[in-house]
């Protein structure tokens, strides 16, 4: 299996043509760096000008026969592509014939996402084969998780889901109201559970956090508090270049 990873600073680039000798392999490898991530760049503009059409009729035959237009159009805005203003990858591996890029792209109204993109080759050309979020850094998983089970607690506190209601998915919200929320959740709000102990300690995972199908990032893991461990299992999707929970389970369980 033929796998390469390069990492091409451009002013590594730069400096080799001071140097002379390795000259002529650095520019390849950059010439051949830079064409999937200027395919991939036309294709990002497009998206980022509401082009979405042009878009999808640019990338490769394989994201086409997976998915129409109409899906098409409602996974870049799922991930906020539709708000890209400029990207950068540092990462580019080649791979049976494909380009993997891992990097970040950079949001109209400011902010960074990270972004992944697997671009295959059709006749000379690259096309955009499929996009998809990366999976956060663990510090900011844990922020995550601890952000949206604060507020989970908070309305446990208050007997009131309706701001936590307000922070759910799109998805989330359409199919469960504030009130339907807070009927799953009823014993904890008849026991007067407090989380808050329990939050201050930092989650461990278990497994590694995840994307799997239709971008859904699950998180699943526990708060190593005493004499109960407070367990959860959390999904979030990417909705306008932010995560944002679309399921939840919580529960407290004695220790071993």
């Amino acid at each position: 299996m033929k796998s390469w990873k390069v990492w091409v600073p451009i002013a590594a680039v730069v400096g080799a043509v001071v140097i002379g000798g390795g000259v002529w392999l650095l520019l390849q490898v950059f010439g051949a760096v830079s064409a999937p991530v200027q395919a991939a760049d036309r294709f990002l503009v497009l998206v980022g000008e509401n082009k979405t059409e042009e878009a999808y009729k640019i990338s490769a035959a394989s994201l086409r026969k997976r998915m129409n237009a109409a899906q098409f159009a409602q996974r870049v805005k799922q991930l906020g592509l539709t708000e890209f203003d400029s990207s950068s990858f540092p990462r580019v591996e080649f791979k049976n014939g494909t380009a993997v890029l891992d990097g970040t792209f950079t949001r109209k109204g400011g902010g960074t996402v990270p972004l992944n993109m697997t671009l295959a080759k059709e006749g000379e050309d690259w096309k955009v084969a499929a996009f998809r979020g990366q999976v956060p850094e663990l510090t900011a998983i844990r922020d995550m998780v601890r952000t949206t089970l604060t507020d989970f607690n908070k309305a446990v506190r208050a007997d009131d889901f309706t701001a936590f209601h307000k922070t759910l998915a799109m998805q989330f919200r359409e199919q469960y109201t504030a009130e339907q929320v807070k009927d799953v959740f009823q014993a904890f709000i008849d026991r007067k559970v407090d989380l808050t102990d329990a939050l201050g300690l930092d989650p461990v995972f278990k497994p590694e956090p995840a994307i799997g199908d239709r971008q859904v990032l699950r998180v699943v893991g526990y708060f190593p508090s005493t004499p109960s461990r407070l367990h959860f299992d959390l999904k979030y999707v990417p909705e306008g270049g932010t995560w944002k929970l679309l399921s939840i389970a919580v529960n407290i369980r004695p220790e071993g």
